[in-house]
């Protein structure tokens, strides 16, 4: 099972020390599973991170950079893998980002799109299992869930919203266009509506973690007791650094993101601090089914750190703990990468005709991301500059061109009420 949620950062639950109780049920599978510490989103918006998740290479191979570019089909995804596997697939998908549009029913037996809430996701997906358990009792199966609660616009369903988000009267506040015109600085921001933002935001957490609970509470009903992942596309701004939403960013608040793997049967949670990326996903599940990932993928399986007695020594001894982890936003006219190296983390803005503009943080000393160390350590500055141009020269001496796909009204209608099109 991989449930992804949309738009969810990592410092809104309590497993990562949310002092609000709006993730019970995702908190307690995090104390059955494996949970990485450090993983990073490698874009900033939907449509490229959760390609990444489904073909083990980032938006710099893949090309997927702008809303008209869909998943192209030379890469053998997740689900394509899976099913050579003997698995039996099914998708479902609340975010016209990912649809069968832009490519990405590639690989899946069954693939729903709809401009649905998660409960409606969970109904499909459960009618789905009972279909396969009807039909192929004893054949293993992949199924993805991807909903868009906590994504803009923040409307909770009411029994979320009076326990989380009481005290927000203004039912224009958290929609698409109030959070444009505040990043926009068409209407002034102040504490106060950030306070209530953040409230509305954890009443969607909260609403998607319910869910998600029953969710799983059905499976058991039916025997089901797979191997889960929970992981998000990307996380969200709330004026940090005076911007809100997140395909506009790369610092932490959208970059840090929840990613927990709950083997099948597990009964032990252990916490990784190596930093992991969307990539790795692939090749996890694929070894964890039983296959072999292959070449052509930049992801590294992580089965060494779920199964090893000390996963620190696990992440030295297979070099994961100081792998060069790449991310790249080339859309929304606001070029950027940023290149994570074990506690230091690069971010560089680019613009035609400007020298780049460079911000480098230490992650294990300052999590915020609040002290730019680029003028007081110019030689690691150099040094993570340099590696991020090799990585950025190598993705593109493999990379494709997506495909171009042409948006229809209803497609560019649902775009704009998640607010990628003004």
């Amino acid at each position: 099972l991989l449930w992804i949620v949309d738009t969810l950062r990592v410092d809104r639950l309590g497993f990562h020390g949310h002092g609000r109780p709006v993730s019970p049920n995702f908190d307690a599978l995090a104390e059955r599973s494996t949970v990485f510490e450090r993983a990073v989103a490698q874009s900033s918006w939907t449509r490229p991170t959760v390609a990444t998740l489904l073909t083990g290479v980032g938006p710099e191979r893949h090309g997927i950079r702008e809303l008209n570019h869909g998943l192209e089909g030379s890469f053998a995804t997740l689900p394509e893998r899976l099913r050579e596997l003997g698995y039996v697939t099914a998708g479902f998908s609340a975010n016209a980002n990912v649809t069968a549009d832009t490519g990405f029913e590639q690989g899946f037996d069954r693939f729903e799109y709809g401009a649905v809430d998660v409960d409606t996701l969970a109904r499909w997906a459960l009618d789905w299992l009972d279909q396969v358990a009807a039909e192929t009792p004893d054949q293993p199966f992949f199924l993805m869930v991807l909903s868009v609660e906590p994504h803009a616009s923040f409307d909770p369903a009411e029994p979320f919203r009076e326990r989380f988000a009481a005290g927000v009267q203004d039912r224009g506040l958290g929609t698409v266009e109030h959070m444009r015109a505040l990043s926009n600085r068409r209407i002034p921001s102040t504490p106060e509506v950030v306070d209530q933002l953040f409230l509305l935001y954890d009443a969607e957490i909260a609403w998607n973690d319910h869910v998600f609970g029953e969710f799983r509470r059905e499976l058991d009903s039916r025997g089901r007791n797979p191997s889960i992942v929970v992981v998000s596309d990307h996380g969200e701004a709330f004026e940090e650094r005076g911007v809100f939403g997140h395909a506009w960013d790369l610092h932490r608040e959208v970059l840090d993101i929840p990613f927990l793997i709950h083997r099948s049967g597990q009964d032990e949670g252990r916490r990784v601090s190596v930093p992991v990326q969307q990539a790795d996903l692939l090749p996890t599940l694929i070894e964890i089914a039983g296959g072999e990932a292959g070449q052509g993928i930049e992801g590294d399986s992580l089965l060494p750190l779920l199964d090893a007695a000390s996963v620190a020594t696990a992440g030295e001894s297979e070099g994961l703990a100081d792998r060069l982890l790449l991310s790249t936003m080339d859309t929304f006219r606001r070029p950027a990468a940023s290149l994570v190296r074990g506690r230091y983390k690069l971010i560089e803005l680019r613009r035609a005709g400007h020298a780049p503009s460079r911000q480098l943080f230490d992650r294990t000393a300052d999590p915020e991301e609040l002290h730019d160390l680029a003028a007081e350590r110019p030689l690691l500055l150099g040094v993570m500059a340099r590696h991020l141009r090799e990585q950025l020269e190598l993705a593109a001496g493999s990379a494709v061109e997506a495909v171009e796909v042409e948006l229809d009204e209803d497609t560019r209608r649902r775009l704009q009420a998640l607010g990628y099109i003004e």
